[in-house]
């Protein structure tokens, strides 16, 4: 096993993410997805259907909350510094307001991992399953589905008419946001600014644990 070199070492300390923190986000978000797959799977009972879309759009909104601040944990001993609501903050909107046109830099880059000839792992990327700006827009769309208890808005008839395409979408948003996140690329960066990475990998299991580490160069 080779030794880390002095220079990576030492630029390792200087990484401005909160490591633990962004952990926490991603098994978080992960337990979440795995919920998501239980109730489309039919492994919790609800007695309507429409409670059933119910709960998944609510653990897709939650799930996009946690991505979104796990933007601002990726960068949070620099962030905290210059945003004091960072140590707090969770909306989107106000975080997508903080980050203006860093946003696509703040999102996860998917990879596979590939073995090489000499049997290294080496990481291929792919583009996206789906973008920031169609997460944010399917966050906003989930909340239609979580605040119409009012009979007289919408009755029961015509919300259960509404849960087979919702059922459907949910099947497809739930795919995409596991391709995204299973193995991913988050950048990060030292004290000095220096663009470094953080790579994470969730496991192909409920309980495999979440691992992350970062990738800095020597140079």
């Amino acid at each position: 096993m080779s030794k880390v070199p002095k220079s990576v070492e030492e630029k390792g300390s200087r990484v401005v993410s909160d490591n633990a923190g962004y952990i926490a986000c991603m098994t978080i978000i992960k337990a979440r997805l795995f919920t998501i797959q239980k109730i489309l799977n039919n492994e919790i009972f609800y007695p309507y259907e429409m409670l059933r879309v119910e709960s998944i759009y609510f653990q897709f909104r939650m799930m996009i909350e946690l991505l979104y601040l796990s933007s601002i944990v990726s960068r949070k001993k620099k962030l905290s510094v210059i945003w004091p609501r960072s140590e707090k903050e969770y909306q989107p909107s106000e975080i997508r307001k903080f980050l203006k046109g860093e946003l696509d830099d703040y999102f996860p880059y998917p990879f596979i991992h590939k073995d090489k000839t000499d049997g290294v792992k080496n990481l291929e990327f792919f583009d996206r399953p789906i973008s920031e700006a169609d997460t944010y827009e399917f966050f906003n769309r989930c909340h239609q589905y979580l605040h119409e208890p009012n009979p007289y808005k919408k009755d029961w008839s015509k919300r259960d008419s509404e849960c087979a395409q919702l059922i459907n979408e949910a099947v497809d948003k739930v795919h995409m946001f596991w391709r995204l996140l299973q193995n991913h690329y988050r950048v990060t960066e030292l004290d000095d600014g220096e663009k470094v990475g953080i790579i994470c990998s969730m496991g192909n299991e409920e309980k495999a644990v979440v691992v992350v580490a970062n990738v800095i160069p020597d140079k």
